[in-house]
């Protein structure tokens, strides 16, 4: 039986955790056992929206957390999933799946994530059978679309006649589930079907077939400054007429405007083609940022179907140097532009460096790069303009002076640097790497704020940051905000660095009412001596990845 934990099931879920060393590698509790006060205490840090428990009748044998996921907005993660070994095999892990996956549609959530690890061989097969994708490229990351299909107004037929977990059809196999940019889902039961294909990059549905009607939306690939053809199909499976309404609009930088009203008759397939433009000046989105979306609402016979294409939006010709980022001494320089043809066709051009009228031919075949050297004289901070014949927009590349520090914006991230050490801060989440330039490795990486308690999961992670930069006589001065509207706050990180190898990061907290609120970080460091002063002194110690500092080690 499942259900919600109440506090005062304490007892039996301290049992439940002592009796689960067996099932994880090294053990669960590491040689201390748990108590009923430690459990409350734990239940105190932690802030999840389900917790749901597995009862073999007076006994816990199982237990899994739903928290909101930190990098998406809509979507839950299964923070903790665990049932004790004697109850293996018995249905318990499922059944706890199946009442996230019934928790996240009653909260109308779009998904369900977790994370495992690849050679969790027991588990990977259970959770594709509930409905999870292995995402191609990650550390087993798992996303599960079932809680936005169920809540779909077209699937409701199939699944008031059905249910959803005996009659879903798919593949177990232990690997990434790489069914090139869709997520496909397929329900079979008593002569009834259904077929859900979700877009990788959007989280969305862009193509349904039930027993009435199949439609679908398809999208060409996505360049900066043109057009982009958009294909709908829709037929009727059952040979009667369908009368369908369709709306299509598009985020900003991406133009569309069709609307279309038509009567599908037969099962003749009925396409509709339209355009979408990309605007020149579309904000380009890193691959772990979500996509601009093109949105199309139809309405099959009353019906009401959302179809949503994520556009991975490029420059046709990507422009990028090597290195990366350019902080130079005055001077002449020489410096390498890297060119990319994102195109499916080889493509021959010329490329002008706009300050200088330096001009090059190129010819890159599809998918490959090719450098080509330009002469520049720094003297102060600029930006470089790049514009390739007939390809708009211009491309912007910032050059910085090396007297000491520096700092300059690129995207959406924020450098900074020195001869030492390079400083990258992401304004989504402000997320930060610090790289020594030296040896070519990372001191830390995915260094966070949080802010508490609970600390998990961090707000943050999904808010945008601003910021304000400034350099003066060698040093440079980053200073970023971000507002909490979970504790209504400000949260203010100002970081420093001059031409030697001290960071200064100092944080500043400033609620709008009164509250107790607490500032933490998380981050993975790569060796070095972490110094923290406390009460009794000045503690020092080298980190070791994993193993010091360990969580609120």
């Amino acid at each position: 039986m499942i259900k919600e934990f109440h506090l005062q099931d304490a007892a039996q879920l301290a049992d439940m955790f002592n009796a689960s060393d067996e099932g994880w590698p090294g053990g669960f509790t590491h040689g201390m056992p748990v108590t009923p006060e430690v459990v409350l205490d734990w239940k105190k840090k932690e802030e999840s929206i389900s917790s749901l428990v597995a009862w073999d009748r007076d006994k816990i044998v199982g237990i899994a957390e739903l928290i909101e996921f930190w990098r998406d907005t809509n979507v839950l993660y299964v923070g903790f999933l665990n049932v004790i070994p004697t109850h293996h095999g018995k249905g318990y892990g499922r059944d706890l799946l199946k009442g996230c996956i019934q928790k996240s549609t009653e909260l109308k959530c779009k998904r369900l994530d977790l994370h495992t690890w690849a050679g969790n061989m027991k588990a990977v097969p259970l959770y594709k059978k509930t409905g999870f994708f292995w995402v191609p490229k990650t550390l087993v990351h798992m996303k599960n679309f079932i809680p936005l299909i169920l809540n779909m107004e077209c699937a409701k037929t199939y699944f008031e006649k059905h249910d959803w977990y005996t009659t879903f059809k798919r593949e177990l196999e232990v690997c990434e589930d790489d069914y090139h940019g869709v997520y496909p889902y397929l329900w079979e039961g008593d002569g009834d079907t259904l077929s859900v294909v979700i877009d990788a990059e959007s989280g969305g549905v862009t193509k349904l077939e039930n027993n009435e009607f199949a439609l679908s939306q398809e999208v060409d690939d996505a360049y900066i400054g043109r057009p982009v053809k958009v294909t709908w199909k829709i037929k009727s499976k059952t040979g009667t007429s369908l009368k369908v309404n369709l709306i299509s609009r598009g985020e900003e930088g991406v133009s569309i405007d069709v609307r279309e009203s038509v009567t599908v008759e037969g099962e003749k397939e009925n396409v509709i083609t339209g355009e979408a433009f990309i605007d020149p000046h579309a904000e380009l989105r890193k691959e772990e940022e979500p996509p601009l979306l093109l949105t199309t609402e139809v309405v099959v016979n009353s019906v009401p179907v959302t179809l949503v294409s994520g556009l991975r939006v490029k420059h046709p010709i990507e422009v990028s140097t090597f290195p990366e980022y350019l902080f130079l001494p005055r001077g002449e320089h020489k410096i390498c532009v890297v060119l990319q043809n994102n195109q499916k066709e080889m493509t021959t051009g010329s490329i002008t460096c706009q300050n200088t009228g330096e001009s090059h031919e190129f010819s890159i075949d599809p998918g490959f790069k090719e450098g080509v050297l330009f002469s520049i004289l720094v003297e102060k901070d600029s930006e470089l303009q790049f514009s390739i014949k007939d390809n708009p927009p211009v491309h912007i590349i910032p050059v910085r002076i090396s007297d000491g520090a520096n700092v300059m914006q690129k995207g959406r991230d924020i450098i900074m640097e020195n001869a030492h050490t390079r400083i990258v801060v992401s304004l989504r989440g402000g997320e930060t790497s610090i790289f020594d330039k030296k040896t070519g490795e990372f001191l830390a990486e995915e260094i966070s704020d949080d802010l508490g308690p609970p600390f998990w999961p961090s707000e943050l992670f999904k808010t945008s940051y601003t910021v304000k930069m400034e350099t003066c006589a060698g040093k440079a001065v980053a200073e970023f905000t971000a507002e909490s509207k979970k504790y209504n706050a400000r949260l203010i990180r100002r970081m420093e660095m001059d031409s030697g190898p001290l960071i200064k990061v100092q944080h500043n907290l400033i609620p709008q009412r009164d509250i107790s609120l607490h500032f933490g970080g998380e981050s993975s460091l790569n060796g070095g001596l972490l110094t923290i002063p406390l009460k009794e002194g000045i503690v020092s110690e080298f980190t070791i990845e994993n193993v010091f500092p360990l969580e609120d080690g």
